[in-house]
C-alpha cells in the first residue's frame, strides 16, 4: 500500500510539476505575442496535474480510512 501511494504521489508531483512548467512557458510566450489559445490549454494542463494530485491523496486516505475501520471492526457479533 505504501509503495503504490508513493509511486502514484511521484507520478502526481511529476504531472504537476510538469503542467506547471508549461504553464509558465506558455504564459511567457504569451507575453511575446503567441496566441490566447496556447497559454489557455497550459493552464487546463496545470489544473488536471494539481487535480492528479489532490486525487491521488483522497485515493490513499479512503484506502487507510477503510483499513482502520476493517481493523477497528468486531470480528463477531455481539450477543443479545
Amino acid at each position: 500500500m505504501k509503495i503504490r501511494y508513493r509511486i502514484t504521489k511521484k507520478a502526481a508531483a511529476l504531472l504537476l510539476r510538469a503542467a506547471d512548467q508549461s504553464y509558465k512557458a506558455a504564459l511567457e510566450s504569451y507575453h511575446y505575442g503567441v496566441p490566447h489559445l496556447l497559454v489557455m490549454q497550459a493552464q487546463r494542463n496545470a489544473r488536471a496535474g494539481a487535480f492528479s494530485h489532490v486525487l491521488a491523496r483522497a485515493q490513499v486516505l479512503t484506502a487507510l480510512a477503510a483499513q482502520t475501520c476493517d481493523s477497528i471492526q468486531p470480528h463477531g457479533r455481539p450477543g443479545p
